[in-house]
C-alpha cells in the first residue's frame, strides 16, 4: 500500500473538476509512475506519463501465439514486448458497465473458441483493446469520479512466451495493484 500516492491523490485529484486537461491530475498521474518505477526493475521495464495515462513496456520481447482457429489449429505467432497502459477515465454508470461488460463477453467468447476468419478475430480483438472495463475503480473527484483502466496485450486468446517472462509481466501488473487498489472506493 503506496500512502504517498494516497495523499497526491487526496490533494491533487480533489482540487480537480476538468478531468484531462486538470494539471493537478497530471501531477497525481506523475506521482503514481514514480511510485510504479519504485516496484518495478527498471533495468527490464520502461515506464512514461502522459496527462491522463501511464504506460509501462517491458524492454524484453515475447512470442505471441494467437489463436485465430481451434478448430484448423491454425495459429499466429509474432514478437512483440509486453505493453501495459493505465488511463484514467470518468466513471460508467452502473448500467453503462453491465451493457459494456456483456458485449466484452461475447468478444472473448468469440476469441476463445475461435472466430471463423482473420478479419473476425482481428475485429474481437480491436473491441476489446478499445472497451476495457475497469480495473480500479472508483477514485472520487470533486463532483466527478475517476476510474483507471489497466490495458494490456494479454488478451484471453493469446498464449505469451517464454513463459518466465509473462509471469513477470503478470507479476509487475500485480506490483501496480498495489498502488491503486487502496485509493478505489
Amino acid at each position: 500500500m503506496n500512502f504517498r500516492t494516497a495523499a497526491m491523490l487526496s490533494v491533487f485529484v480533489h482540487a480537480s473538476s476538468h478531468g484531462a486537461e486538470d494539471p493537478n491530475l497530471t501531477r497525481c498521474v506523475e506521482q503514481s509512475a514514480a511510485d510504479i518505477k519504485e516496484l518495478v526493475d527498471i533495468s527490464q521495464w520502461t515506464i512514461s506519463s502522459a496527462p491522463t495515462s501511464i504506460v509501462i513496456e517491458s524492454k524484453f520481447e515475447m512470442t505471441e501465439h494467437r489463436i485465430v482457429s481451434p478448430a484448423l489449429g491454425q495459429e499466429e505467432p509474432r514478437t512483440t514486448k509486453y505493453r501495459i497502459e493505465l488511463q484514467f477515465k470518468p466513471k460508467l454508470s452502473k448500467e453503462d458497465f453491465l451493457k459494456l461488460a456483456k458485449q466484452r463477453m461475447e468478444h472473448v467468447v468469440m476469441l476463445r473458441y475461435g472466430a471463423t476468419s482473420k478479419a473476425e478475430w482481428a475485429q474481437a480483438a480491436k473491441f476489446l483493446k478499445d472497451h476495457p472495463l475497469p480495473r480500479y475503480d472508483t477514485i472520487d473527484v470533486v463532483g466527478k469520479s475517476y476510474s483507471v483502466y489497466l490495458i494490456s496485450n494479454d488478451l484471453s486468446s493469446i498464449t505469451l512466451r517464454p513463459i518466465e517472462r509473462y509471469a513477470e509481466a503478470k507479476g509487475v501488473e500485480a506490483r501496480i495493484d498495489h498502488v491503486f487498489w487502496p485509493l478505489a472506493n
